[in-house]
């Protein structure tokens, strides 16, 4: 066990590498992420519909469904805001359009864990035969059946959605391989949540590998469809950008399982840090692990600072939204074994 919450290391390490903020610019930054999500949530709720949204946020299984909903939205937002930086900017045609649909993406990513985790083993709240369908767009799905449960209906609605605004973004059709390679990536997503599903309810383990790119892949995801917005796809900074984001997901989820280490644990889940602190020795290692950690991040954040894209020029807020997230979520962090 460690020695101390090793979030607590983390962020002290974190602070050393300058990822932690003064306080004030995070409440800064926290004060706009509840502006921008209160505005998504409206939109969200009318993707769904107001009384399927209310029933569906009843049946989330979050501990505080409205101000939860708000804060996942408003931080996928600016996240998505940060993300997209090194393709385009504020002002672009499309760049709102792409910023929503990150903070969308991140939305539909948390309710079906939530309500996985929730409404287990038979709340299934959206098949891999729905996901497919509905990213085709098929008019029969134009038509949500209401005799599905609430959950089930508000996944499918806000996929619907989500692949609708991803068709209407400037350049969808014109890179038609980038279109591909987003709705790869959410199969591949897709198929990582379900094996963490059914590794934690199995009591089996998975690779360190596995469980990581079950987090990376939202990040991906939420970044990648900036290249819809552009008018011009050049392979080379498509595959520094995709690489980068690759680079942000894998640092966000050491960050994500250190938050969440002592949950995952009392809940069975398979989790990075927990199977590091597993076969870590000594307290020494610990800290190693920690110092490894925040150098990932330092990395992750010099790769933006290094790309001077279009989104360069948007507001500090966003510049600072990695290092904010980073302190919300870390000053958040439960004491081990509570949650």
């Amino acid at each position: 066990m460690p020695s101390e919450p090793f979030a607590r290391q983390l962020r002290r390490e974190l602070a050393a590498c300058g990822l932690i903020p003064p306080q004030d610019r995070t409440l800064a930054v926290c004060a706009a992420v509840v502006c921008a999500g209160r505005a998504e949530r409206r939109r969200a709720a009318r993707a769904v519909g107001l009384l399927t949204w209310r029933r569906a946020m009843a049946a989330s299984g979050l501990p505080d469904p409205p101000t939860d909903a708000i804060r996942i939205l408003g931080w996928g937002r600016l996240l998505t805001e940060y993300l997209v930086a090194p393709v385009i900017g504020p002002g672009q045609a499309g760049y709102e359009a792409v910023i929503r649909l990150g903070a969308q993406a991140n939305l539909i990513v948390t309710l079906y864990d939530s309500f996985r985790d929730h409404h287990a083993p038979g709340g299934e709240p959206l098949s891999r035969s729905t996901l497919d369908a509905l990213s085709r767009r098929p008019s029969l799905w134009q038509r949500i059946a209401w005799r599905h449960p609430a959950p089930a209906r508000s996944m499918a609605r806000l996929v619907l959605s989500y692949f609708d605004r991803l068709d209407r973004l400037p350049f969808a059709h014109r890179h038609g391989h980038v279109r591909r390679a987003v709705t790869q990536l959410i199969g591949r997503m897709y198929e990582a949540e379900q094996a963490m599903f059914d590794a934690a309810n199995g009591g089996r383990s998975l690779p360190a590998r596995a469980v990581q790119m079950k987090s990376v892949y939202p990040f991906v995801t939420m970044g990648l469809p900036a290249w819809l917005a552009a008018p011009q796809v050049d392979p080379t900074h498509l595959l520094s950008h995709v690489r980068w984001l690759y680079r942000v997901g894998a640092f966000l989820a050491w960050i994500d399982d250190a938050v969440d280490v002592a949950y995952d644990r009392a809940a069975g889940r398979p989790n990075l840090v927990a199977g590091a602190l597993s076969s870590a020795g000594s307290p020494a290692e610990e800290a190693a692990l920690a110092q490894r950690i925040a150098r990932a991040g330092q990395r992750a954040a010099a790769g933006w600072r290094a790309t001077g894209g279009p989104g360069s020029a948007a507001p500090a807020i966003v510049s600072d939204a990695l290092r904010a997230c980073l302190a919300s979520w870390l000053s958040d962090a439960p004491a081990e074994g509570s949650k």
